[in-house]
């Protein structure tokens, strides 16, 4: 197989980012001003000229999934077979002894892989008007809306990313590492018009709750949803949701959720569905264990 792996200083960005574009079902963790926002050395699966690339991010001896940065994607006009995924997985095994990686949805050839397991994503089908999705609500989630609208709560897009992270600071316990990260990846889905900020405002015009979405062709993902206390306790993050659904209805897209701020429970009243990415994990300390206890037997 004619696959090398490179390193992002290596890497054809022109005929990078055009695979991306041309990539079905892609979402904008792929591009390389997303990747170098994220602040570490990365490096990429190629094979041949760009038929398929596949990135991901490795230091020392490990190879990880940095912050804000939920799954990573083969960018390819055809699903990889078999022996090109285990190709994958058999170079990570030979060069690193501590393996973290999540492969997007439907991604995944090798299903039956040992240490690769099915992780959980929720997402909803905005391929319907507002009123048609809206139907699908459950009653809990109106009376909170209504709620939230009678304590005069109202959500908007926010402009002030120096607004944004401070208020995330404020309500965190984030680093100013994690900090920074959001500040770049904000500043630069701006840039190339692929995110969004919003806020809600209580009725005395204070900010109680943030949300960052990013979005491409039919995929959107909600990126963070960070509110305070007094958010919380009046129903902010239901009308953050209600909000990104109302307003991206009209794209014909999907939307993801990747915050974990956001519970379970209120996705699913919303009428998110459950879906799966891949996560492979091999840990340094099994392989180390393994060995050492064939050294005790013999």
């Amino acid at each position: 197989m004619n696959i090398q792996v490179l390193h992002s200083d290596k890497v054809d960005i022109k005929k990078w980012n055009h695979l991306v574009k041309s990539t079905a079902r892609i979402s904008v963790f792929n591009f390389s001003w997303y990747l170098n926002a994220l602040d570490y050395e990365w490096y990429v699966f190629v094979k041949g000229d760009y038929e398929w690339v596949l990135p991901f991010f490795a230091e020392a001896h490990r190879v990880f999934m940095p912050f804000f940065l939920p799954y990573l994607s083969v960018c390819s006009t055809s699903r990889l077979n078999p022996e090109e995924h285990q190709f994958i997985i058999d170079y990570w095994k030979t060069n690193f002894t501590d393996i973290q990686f999540c492969f997007g949805k439907y991604q995944f050839a090798l299903e039956e892989t040992p240490n690769i397991k099915k992780h959980k994503i929720y997402q909803k089908d905005l391929v319907n008007d507002y009123n048609i999705t809206a139907q699908k609500f459950t009653p809990d989630v109106y009376q909170k809306l209504e709620d939230s609208i009678h304590k005069g709560l109202y959500c908007k897009t926010l402009h002030s990313i120096y607004e944004y992270v401070n208020f995330v600071k404020a309500h965190t316990s984030y680093r100013s590492n994690k900090l920074n990260i959001i500040r770049r990846i904000i500043l630069k889905s701006k840039q190339f018009r692929t995110g969004k900020m919003y806020a809600v405002y209580s009725q005395r015009n204070e900010l109680i709750g943030v949300c960052f979405i990013t979005y491409i062709k039919n995929k959107a993902q909600i990126m963070q949803s960070v509110f305070s206390k007094e958010g919380q306790k009046q129903y902010a993050d239901y009308l953050a949701i209600h909000t990104l659904i109302e307003e991206l209805s009209m794209y014909n897209l999907s939307l993801e959720n990747h915050c974990d701020r956001i519970s379970t429970s209120l996705l699913e009243k919303f009428g998110f569905k459950t879906y799966y990415s891949y996560q492979y994990r091999q840990s340094g300390k099994s392989k180390i264990l393994s060995l050492l206890h064939q050294y005790l037997k013999l």
